[in-house]
């Protein structure tokens, strides 16, 4: 059997009981495996992709701005499902699904070509290390399966706050047949950076000194 590559690494982190609670008992909650179509979980046909919610503070924000738009979540960080689903409960936001599990494995397996109109990845793992490139979930590889899952003039939104990532990024966007790389300061109704919430993981980038990109781009009809 062929062994996908990794996109992620695994982290652990202390559970609440209420996250315990939601993970084991949320209506939010989706198996990773459910070929199902997404009709069955939204009652928009209108499903962004978001790929690595982190705590889920930014998708719940987003969910709760657009309610006529759909979120697929997914995250393989166990604490972190908890949380969004708590939030979803709290909040009563009924226009999220929450996977856990790897995004490429959903990607390639399960979700239907031309069923999304977005996919969001703001601050994935950018894998430093040069042997290690292979394993951002946004490369030239990945752009193929993502150009697949989504419809003509849907969304990629990229957001990172490591330049080299960005220029990989930027690069293999320019390069790919299946996407129009947008200027920059772009915005899109459901994409843009004013409307991108801030997230830990944006401002600890910011702390360090390092500079945000957000890319955003085109499925070509």
């Amino acid at each position: 059997m062929h062994r996908r590559i990794q996109t992620f690494k695994p982290r652990r982190g202390r559970y609440s009981k209420e996250q315990v609670a939601a993970i084991t008992s949320s209506a939010y909650l989706v198996e990773l495996h459910e070929s199902v179509p997404l009709s069955k979980h939204f009652s928009s046909n209108r499903v962004i992709l978001d790929i690595g919610f982190g705590m889920g503070d930014a998708t719940a924000e987003q969910a709760r701005a657009h309610p006529e738009v759909g979120i697929l979540a997914i995250d393989v960080h166990t604490p972190g499902v908890g949380r969004l689903l708590a939030l979803l409960e709290q909040q009563q936001l009924t226009n999220v699904r929450v996977i856990e599990g790897d995004a490429l494995t959903l990607l390639h397996d399960v979700l239907p070509d031309r069923s999304i109109v977005g996919v969001r990845a703001y601050f994935p793992d950018p894998w430093p290390k040069k042997k290690h490139h292979k394993r951002r979930i946004i490369n030239a590889e990945h752009l193929d399966v993502l150009a697949r899952k989504l419809v003509p003039g849907g969304f990629l939104h990229f957001a990172t706050d490591w330049q080299d990532y960005a220029e990989t990024a930027r690069t293999d966007l320019h390069a790919h047949p299946a996407f129009d790389l947008l200027p920059e300061g772009a915005h899109l109704p459901l994409a843009s950076r004013a409307e991108r919430p801030r997230t830990k993981f944006e401002m600890r980038g910011i702390a360090a000194g390092r500079s945000i990109t957000d890319l955003i781009a085109v499925r070509k009809d």
